[in-house]
């Protein structure tokens, strides 16, 4: 099990966890800024939905 931290106000989700994802798009789609201003490449899209313990289902 994967403990995650979600924030509704967050522009994007990311996650090491590639084996997480059912229709993952490998390739270059742009880049992401973190807070300090460092700019990270997106290597790889997909939606990813986290089931909760008590049934429902949210999609990132």
């Amino acid at each position: 099990m994967h403990t995650w931290i979600l924030d509704s106000g967050a522009s994007f989700h990311v996650t090491p966890h590639r084996e997480l994802f059912s229709d993952y798009t490998e390739g270059r789609h742009g880049v992401v800024h973190l807070g300090d201003n460092y700019a990270c490449d997106i290597a790889g899209i997909d939606t990813l939905q986290l089931k909760f313990q008590h049934g429902s289902v949210f999609a990132l």
